[in-house]
């Protein structure tokens, strides 16, 4: 095995003996048996573990396991604990994603502070398989069909031309002690429930299964390799960059009639479900509709969608009780009482620059609200008679959801009294009886 595995590292240029790895050791069968290979070939390593302290004493147990093997290898060893339940509460995650958010951090953290070129982890060839099945379940597209790479950036992966079945033969032959994750036993994680239920079967149909995955796993990741690279230029031609985010000419790109699987690489930077892609692909979308993914919101807008990144954004409902210059996260705010004398009657008037507005200031009183639109909102447009919707306003004014969503509203004694960067209201305007008057500068982000 130790001859298999020398070549498996030469053939794909994971790494060479002049280069210090760092090796993520759990205590389980796989990591003991990754070390113990890595020890008999002669490279050299260093030992990082985490305790997720999910498991009480038998976490504590897994890190005292694993701290003596850094003894008895004579290599340095990096330790760190979470509150892994609390991180996933904090963050919306389940556990498991939870643990591998803090994982591969904290790895990245020791990697890059000491480094060490790569990070070697202890996946297999069996894990290949289960990896592919959840994928499948999951309704993956071919990227992530292709199941566990052998490299990813800085993570590498010696294990993987080696089954579950030969990693236990060889522990057994060369007598190694590993740690029992008891986790292991439960079905209450799909990628147990494919270990324990469905692997068996697909063994008995073909003992072999891990070569045929891999196998398809090649021919598949030929196959996207053609794909990728089409869909790499109609996404220059049809997505476009801009400071609201990237703007995506639906209309050209549904006029190409293009196979659905070209729509998954299209859109696969943004994280969006199968089911979505689906939709955005098959479904004729009215405007205003929106679909979200962990990382991305995507606005439908006629010919034209626009994709954004999810920001954690504040809810906008900011009272001011006074004049004076007020810079916020996502704009700021300049409001000055000057005197009729002090400015053109003509630009009041003419209202050139949207972002500056007048208002008479025995209209106008103190404490004034900026929030951004809720249902029923209207207002009184300057130089109309009666009010409007703030819906309508927008939709006469062909607000894309996105423009919808970030516009500002200042609000008087609960009236609209400026559509910011937009448009007054009659009721709050200057009048040839005003002689003492506000005026309001104004900037959003960009």
């Amino acid at each position: 095995m130790e001859k298999r595995f020398q070549s498996f590292v030469n053939e794909n240029k994971l790494f060479k003996k002049t280069e210090p790895i760092l090796v993520a050791v759990s205590g389980g069968i796989d990591s003991i048996v990754l070390l113990h290979l890595l020890s008999k070939t002669g490279f050299k390593f260093a030992i990082t573990h985490c305790n997720f302290q999910l498991r009480g004493s038998e976490s504590d147990a897994d890190e005292m396991f694993v701290a003596a093997l850094a003894k008895k290898y004579g290599c340095q060893i990096f330790i760190e604990r979470f509150n892994t339940r609390k991180h996933a509460k904090e963050n919306g995650l389940s556990i498991q994603m939870s643990a591998r958010e803090l994982r591969y951090k904290f790895f990245e953290e020791i990697r890059a502070k000491h480094k060490f070129k790569y990070i070697a982890t202890a996946h297999h060839a069996t894990d290949n398989v289960e990896t592919i099945l959840i994928n499948i379940l999951r309704g993956a597209g071919l990227t992530s069909l292709q199941g566990i790479p052998t490299r990813n950036k800085n993570i590498i992966r010696p294990l993987l031309n080696f089954t579950r079945k030969e990693i236990e033969n060889y522990c057994n032959t060369e007598k190694l002690k590993w740690r029992e994750d008891s986790s292991n036993t439960s079905d209450s994680y799909v990628r147990n429930k494919l270990r324990h239920h469905v692997l068996p079967v697909l063994k008995e149909i073909n003992p072999s299964v891990e070569q045929a995955f891999s196998s398809y796993s090649q021919i598949l990741a030929g196959a996207n390799d053609v794909i990728s690279q089409y869909a790499f230029n109609i996404t220059k031609f049809f997505l476009k960059k801009t400071k609201d985010g990237v703007i995506v000419h639906a209309k050209g790109l549904k006029s190409l009639k293009l196979d659905e699987a070209i729509w998954f690489e299209v859109f696969k930077g943004f994280n969006f479900s199968p089911d979505t892609i689906h939709k955005l692909y098959s479904s004729n979308l009215k405007p205003g509709k929106f679909f979200l993914s962990p990382t991305h919101k995507l606005y439908i807008d006629r010919d034209v969608w626009t994709i954004v990144e999810i920001k954690i954004r504040p809810e906008i409902d900011i009272t001011i009780k006074k004049t004076g210059t007020f810079h916020f996260s996502h704009f700021y705010v300049q409001i000055k009482k000057v005197r009729v004398t002090q400015v053109s009657m003509s630009d009041i008037k003419s209202n050139k620059i949207k972002d500056i507005a007048y208002f008479d200031a025995n209209e106008l009183t103190f404490p004034l609200t900026i929030r951004t639109f809720k249902a029923g909102d209207f207002f009184y447009p300057i130089g109309m008679k009666g009010k409007k919707l703030i819906s309508d306003y927008y939709t006469d004014k062909k607000f894309s959801s996105l423009q919808k969503e970030k516009q500002l509203l200042l609000l008087c004694d609960k009236q609209i009294a400026w559509v910011m960067g937009e448009r007054i209201s009659e009721k709050f305007k200057v009048t040839d009886r005003t002689w003492s008057i506000y005026k309001f500068e104004f900037k959003p982000d960009e």
